[in-house]
C-alpha cells in the first residue's frame, strides 16, 4: 500500500493550483488560503529547516499552532523529513507549561516548531528549547527527501490528563495510512466533495477529515471551534455558503446549533447539498440527532445524510452508520442509536471482561477491535501496550486492542452503553476523575474514598461523585457540599451534578486496594448505595422541611415592595463590605459582582447569607456570575415570593370537600401538581 503523504504528492501534482486549505480567523476579518503546489513547497522547506537543525530520522518535534494552515504545514514537514510529529494542543491557564513538558519529557524531546507570533512567548515560558518557527522560510532551501519505510513512526498523539504518566499513542505510516483507505472506503469521498472542520487537528477526527481530505482531492474550510461556540449556527451558515457536502463535528455542535436556531438568523439557508454530515467525538445522544434533523430539514437537510461515527486516539474511526439510511434504534436500549458496523479491515469482537470470552448477539460487553488500521503502540510505554494491545480471545485469536468502552452488537451493528475507561467526557471536553477526587478531598479531612464518574441522562453526561465519610450531620454535609461544588467548579470548569456521601469503606476496592471506579457506577445507577446524604444541583434532597424565613412573612404581610428591595440591597451591600478584602467606603450596586473581586469563598458566604436571612437558596454559581448586587436583591424577592405563595397556600388535605373555596383553588392552581389537581376534580365529581 502506498503511503497516504505520497498521494498526497501525486495530488498536488495533479491539481496544483487548486486551493486545497481554507482558514477562517477569529475575528472574521477575511480569509486565507494555501493551494496544492504552496502547501508542498512550504512542507518541504520546513522538512530542509529539521535537516539543516541536525534533526535525524525518528527525532520528535513538538507542534504548537492555533493556525490549522501552519499546522498542515509543520506537520507534513515532519513527515517529509522523516521525523516523528508531536502535535500539541495550545492551552490556556497555568497548567499549559507543566503539561507540555510532561509530554516532551515523555517522548525525549525539546525541539518545537510554531509561528514567528508565538515564538517570544513561547521562548520566555520555555527556557531551554530550541524553538523555530515555520513562517517566513525561504523556499529556495534545498529539500532531500527521507528514506521511509511503511513501519516508520510519523505522528504520536497524547491522550493523557494532568495525573498519571502522558500516553503516547504512536501511528506508523502504514497504520495511518491503511486508516485513512479504511473511512475512504465507506465515505466514498470525491474531489467535487468539500468540507468545513471545527474538530481540532491535534484530534484524531481533525487529522482524518484533513489528511482524508489532502489524499483525496477534497477542499477543506477550518472554521475554528471558539466561533462556534460564541455563534453556534456559524457552521451551519459556512455549509450553507460555500454549499459544502462533507462535516465532521461531535454532538455538541449539533445540540448547540439546534438550540440557537432562529428563522431570521436561518433565513436564506440551504444545506441540500450536505451529503454526509458525521456526528463522532463523544456519545451521540439520539435527541440532538432527532432535534438537529427535524429543525433543519426545513432547510434541505435530509435525516439519511447524519450518520454516527465511533472511534478513538489509537484506533480512529472503528465504525460508521450506513449512508443513505436513518439511525438505527432498539426498543430494548431506548437512548441509544446504532454507530453502524466496523470499517473495512477492523475486526471488532465484544468481550466479557471478568471470563474474557465473546459475548453472544445482544450481549454488553468491552469493544475489542484489531486491523492494520490501529495504532503501533504506546511511545516508551511497553507495559501500558502489552495491557491494552496485547489481548487474545480464549480460542488464540488476537491480538486485540482494548477500547475500554461498552457495547452489545446486534446484526452486525455496534450499540455503545457506556464507558469502562475513566475518563469523562462532558460537551466535548475530558476530565480526569483523579484532579476531581484530588479537589473534593482538599475540602475535609474526614473523607475516605472517593470516585468521580459520569452517567448517561436524556441531557448528556452528568457528573456524580461518591465519598466515604463518617460525618453524620446534615448541615455540616451541606456546607461541605456547598464548598466542594464551588472549588470543582472553579478549579476544573466543571459542575458536580450529584454529591453523594456513603459509610466508611462502602466504595468497592481491588485486592491491592484500588477503587474500583466503574463498580462504583454500576452500584449508583442500581441505586445500591445506601447514601447517608445526597446533594443535587445544590437543592437538599434528604427530604427534610426547612424552617419559614421571618423575611418570608414579611412579604406577604406588611412591608412594600420597595420597602423590601430597599432591605434586601443594604443588607448585600453591608455584606459586601464585609466579605471583601481591603477598605471598601462604597459599593456600585450596578456593577457586575466578579469585577468587585469575589472569588468562590465570598461566595460560599453570600450563599449562606441569603439562605439564612432570607430562606432562598440559589445556586453558588450565581454569585460567581456578571450578576449585580441589584440583580441578586431581584432575585431574592422573586424567589421569597414565590416560596410564601407556596407556604400560605392549603395542602389537598386540608382543603374539605363540604367547605371548598373554589376561588381560592382557581387562583392557586400553579401551585398544585398534577397528581394534587386530579384528586381535587375527583373530590369534586363525588
Amino acid at each position: 500500500m502506498n503511503s497516504i503523504f505520497e498521494m498526497i504528492r501525486q495530488s498536488a501534482s495533479r491539481w496544483p493550483d487548486k486551493e486545497i486549505l481554507i482558514e477562517l480567523p477569529m475575528d472574521e476579518t477575511g480569509e486565507r488560503g494555501i493551494t496544492y503546489s504552496g502547501l508542498i513547497t512550504r512542507a518541504e522547506g520546513v522538512a530542509a529547516l529539521l535537516r539543516k537543525q541536525g534533526c535525524q530520522p525518528k527525532s520528535r518535534v513538538l507542534l504548537l499552532f492555533n493556525s490549522n494552515i501552519e499546522f498542515t504545514v509543520a506537520f507534513l514537514g515532519c513527515i517529509f523529513g522523516g521525523v516523528i510529529a508531536v502535535p500539541m494542543y495550545l492551552t490556556k491557564g497555568a497548567s499549559f507549561v507543566e503539561e507540555l513538558k510532561a509530554f516532551s519529557a515523555d517522548c525525549l524531546t525539546n525541539l518545537l516548531l510554531t509561528t514567528s507570533e508565538m515564538q517570544p512567548m513561547l521562548q520566555a515560558r520555555l527556557p531551554g528549547y530550541s524553538i523555530y518557527t515555520t513562517d517566513g522560510l525561504s523556499e529556495e532551501a534545498e529539500y532531500i527527501p527521507a528514506d521511509l519505510s511503511p513501519l516508520s513512526e510519523a505522528f504520536i498523539l497524547y491522550t493523557s490528563g494532568s495525573t498519571g504518566r502522558p500516553k503516547g499513542v504512536v501511528h506508523t505510516h502504514q497504520s495511518f495510512s491503511s486508516h485513512v483507505m479504511s473511512v475512504q472506503d465507506r465515505l466514498r469521498l470525491q474531489d467535487t466533495d468539500s468540507s468545513v472542520c471545527v474538530s481540532p487537528l491535534q484530534h484524531i477526527m481533525g487529522m482524518l477529515n484533513v489528511f482524508i481530505s489532502l489524499t483525496f482531492g477534497l477542499q477543506v474550510v477550518f472554521l475554528p471551534m471558539l466561533r462556534v461556540l460564541q455563534s453556534p449556527l456559524e457552521w451551519v451558515t459556512e455549509l450553507s455558503r460555500r454549499r459544502a457536502t462533507i462535516f465532521l463535528g461531535p454532538d455538541f455542535v449539533y445540540k448547540l446549533a439546534a438550540g440557537a436556531y432562529t428563522q431570521e438568523q436561518a433565513e436564506g439557508l440551504d444545506l441540500s447539498h450536505l451529503r454526509i454530515s458525521l456526528s463522532g467525538s463523544e456519545r451521540v445522544l439520539p435527541s440532538t440527532v432527532d432535534s438537529f434533523t427535524r429543525i433543519f430539514s426545513r432547510h434541505g437537510f435530509a435525516a439519511t445524510s447524519l450518520i454516527i461515527g465511533y472511534g478513538m486516539t489509537e484506533a480512529g474511526i472503528i465504525s460508521i452508520s450506513a449512508l443513505n439510511e436513518q439511525p438505527i434504534g432498539l426498543e430494548s436500549l431506548p437512548g441509544i442509536y446504532s454507530c453502524g458496523q466496523v470499517v473495512a479491515g477492523y475486526h471488532a469482537v465484544i468481550v466479557d471482561s471478568s471470563s474474557g470470552r465473546e459475548c453472544g448477539s445482544g450481549e454488553t460487553g468491552e469493544v475489542w477491535v484489531k486491523g492494520p488500521g490501529l495504532a503501533d503502540r504506546y511511545w516508551n510505554n511497553s507495559d501500558q501496550t502489552k495491557l491494552d494491545f496485547g489481548l487474545y480471545l480464549p480460542e488464540g485469536e488476537g491480538p486485540f486492542f482494548r477500547t475500554g468502552d461498552l457495547a452489545c452488537k446486534i446484526d452486525g451493528n455496534l450499540f455503545l452503553t457506556g464507558r469502562l475507561k475513566e475518563i469523562i467526557i462532558i460537551k466535548g471536553q475530558n476530565f480526569y476523575p483523579d484532579d476531581i477526587e484530588a479537589g473534593v478531598r482538599r475540602q475535609a479531612t474526614a473523607i475516605g474514598q472517593c470516585a468521580a464518574f459520569s452517567v448517561d441522562a436524556s441531557e448528556g453526561e452528568r457528573l456524580i461523585v461518591i465519598v466515604e465519610t463518617a460525618l453524620q450531620d446534615k448541615g455540616e454535609l451541606s456546607r461541605l457540599s456547598e464548598r466542594t461544588v464551588a472549588d470543582i467548579q472553579v478549579r476544573n470548569g466543571i459542575r458536580i451534578a450529584e454529591l453523594l456521601y456513603v459509610s466508611p469503606q462502602s466504595l468497592p476496592l481491588t485486592r491491592t486496594g484500588k477503587l474500583q471506579r466503574s463498580q462504583c457506577r454500576v452500584l449508583y445507577v442500581e441505586k445500591k448505595l445506601n447514601p447517608v446524604y445526597i446533594y443535587e444541583h445544590l437543592t437538599d434532597m434528604t427530604g427534610e422541611s426547612k424552617s419559614r424565613s421571618p423575611f418570608t412573612t414579611g412579604l406577604t404581610n406588611e412591608l412594600t415592595v420597595n420597602e423590601l428591595r430597599n432591605t434586601v440591597l443594604a443588607d448585600l451591600t453591608a455584606a459586601f463590605k464585609r466579605l471583601l478584602p481591603g477598605e471598601t467606603e462604597s459599593i456600585d450596586i450596578g456593577m457586575p459582582i466578579h469585577l468587585l473581586g469575589t472569588d468562590s469563598i465570598t461566595a460560599i458566604e453570600l450563599h449562606h447569607l441569603v439562605e439564612e436571612k432570607y430562606g432562598v437558596q440559589l445556586p453558588i454559581t450565581y454569585y460567581l456570575e456578571g450578576n449585580t448586587i441589584e440583580t441578586i436583591a431581584g432575585r431574592i424577592i422573586e424567589e421569597s415570593r414565590a416560596s410564601a405563595v407556596m407556604e400560605a397556600s392549603p395542602t389537598i388535605e386540608e382543603l374539605d370537600q363540604d367547605t371548598m373555596d373554589m376561588e381560592t383553588v382557581y387562583n392557586r392552581l400553579d401551585s398544585y401538581s398534577e397528581e394534587e389537581l386530579n384528586r381535587i376534580l375527583d373530590a369534586l365529581q363525588r
